[in-house]
């Protein structure tokens, strides 16, 4: 298994909100993601129906129109040459 962090680029307003969030170790994706649904956007600054319930629960919906985000591919060659390949993304890429 390996882990890879990547990192971003967020719109001034994804930005704007995330400032808020001023103790470091309350800025994992989680909690970002619930911050920003509070404020209708997710990480991309897509536009987010957020509806929150009784004891912290919440869902967070997103239109098809608004499933925005980057691809990110990942390949690696092993010691004998062969590869693998692999792509994520936030939303299931239409195919």
């Amino acid at each position: 298994m390996f882990v890879v962090l990547v990192g971003i680029l967020v719109s001034p307003k994804v930005h704007e909100v995330l400032s808020s969030l001023e103790d470091p170790k309350s800025r994992t994706v989680g909690n970002a993601n619930a911050v920003l649904a509070k404020q209708n956007l997710d990480l991309y600054g897509n536009k987010v129906n957020y509806q929150e319930f009784a004891g912290g629960g919440y869902v967070l919906t997103v239109e098809q129109e608004n499933q925005k985000s980057q691809t990110f591919w990942y390949q690696a060659v092993s010691g004998r040459g062969n590869v693998f390949l692999t792509s994520a993304a936030a939303y299931e890429q239409p195919k």
